[in-house]
């Protein structure tokens, strides 16, 4: 008898190791896109009816596990006493903890549960009535795998969402999302790079001619350097003006100009254009001196995810 008992607390013992090893995990696909998904495919029915009832399942496996712990004492207080019984118990019941965090344990219990799934799940659809009375909140709630939690979260995933997303589309929802964090002076044109126009360059038809060839509809007028910069000159405006007598880019600018700091963020860049009014705004350096350009046209090519706002140079 004693050996008899001996050998069921054995078996009953690695019955426990396996049932503590099973990892019902949800779908790899979030709840959102299997609600979605659900709409007009039986097949992610039937995975969105899974996941809702993952809850379920790991109360009952956990239920499984407290019986056996319990059957697995009362044998061993039959077997060595009350006492001894119990610190047994507690032995098996640390060992069992210990055994199931072993992987290849794991997998073969996992491998046997997915084979058994099914008529757990179609036994939990015919006793819905009662489990629906229980509170079955799991720690492998569909949150738990697919919340974002971050902005940078986010951006993570989609950088890996090759098959969802081609590159393209990629980089443009990345570029977009981190737009309230970028700065002017990732996107600006740097002052070596600038086009300028002295404000006592005539503007005759040759002058003109030139200006259209660089491709620039504004350009900054300075005054003894890049540094002094005096006015913004529109080619657009020029072209209401009577060009027939040549004209000084001073004459012909507009004296406002906006300046911003090369470590604003592109947010703030577009709200002070915006309100501004303006088009063109310099950047400027810790010591106020130029550093570059930046036009509402790249600010919002930034925010849209325009793939060549970070080396466009058209203003």
């Amino acid at each position: 008898m004693g050996v008899f008992l001996l050998l069921l607390i054995t078996g009953l013992w690695a019955l426990l190791i396996l049932i503590a090893s099973i990892r019902p995990n949800p779908s790899s696909v979030s709840r959102f896109e299997l609600n979605r998904r659900a709409k007009t495919s039986e097949r992610s029915q039937k995975l969105l009816h899974r996941d809702e009832q993952l809850g379920t399942i790991n109360l009952i496996l956990q239920l499984k596990s407290m019986a056996l712990i319990i059957i697995i004492t009362l044998i061993a207080v039959l077997l060595t006493g009350l006492l001894a019984g119990v610190l047994i118990a507690l032995a098996i019941a640390a060992a069992t903890l210990w055994f199931s965090t072993f992987n290849w344990i794991s997998r073969i219990a996992n491998t046997i549960y997915i084979s058994f799934e099914p008529k757990i799940l179609d036994a939990i659809g015919k006793t819905n009535s009662f489990w629906r009375h229980i509170h079955t909140d799991s720690a492998l709630r569909d949150e738990t795998f697919h919340k974002i939690d971050s902005k940078e979260h986010l951006i993570y995933l989609l950088e890996r969402s090759a098959e969802v997303f081609d590159l393209d589309e990629r980089r443009r929802l990345v570029k977009s999302l981190s737009f309230n964090s970028r700065k002017v002076s990732e996107i600006m044109v740097p002052k070596k790079k600038m086009k300028t126009v002295s404000k006592d360059e005539f503007l005759g038809p040759l002058v003109l001619d030139e200006l259209h060839a660089l491709g620039y509809r504004q350009l900054p007028v300075i005054g003894k350097d890049i540094n002094h910069i005096v006015g913004i000159l529109s080619l657009e405006r020029l072209l209401s003006l009577d060009i027939r007598r040549s004209l000084t880019a001073e004459k012909a600018m507009q004296k406002n100009v906006q300046y911003i700091s090369e470590n604003d963020t592109l947010k703030r860049a577009l709200d002070i254009l915006m309100k501004s009014g303006q088009w063109l705004a310099v950047v400027v350096g810790d010591d106020q001196e130029t550093v570059g350009l930046v036009g509402l046209r790249d600010i919002i090519d930034a925010l849209t995810g325009d793939l060549g706002a970070d080396d466009t140079n058209e203003l």
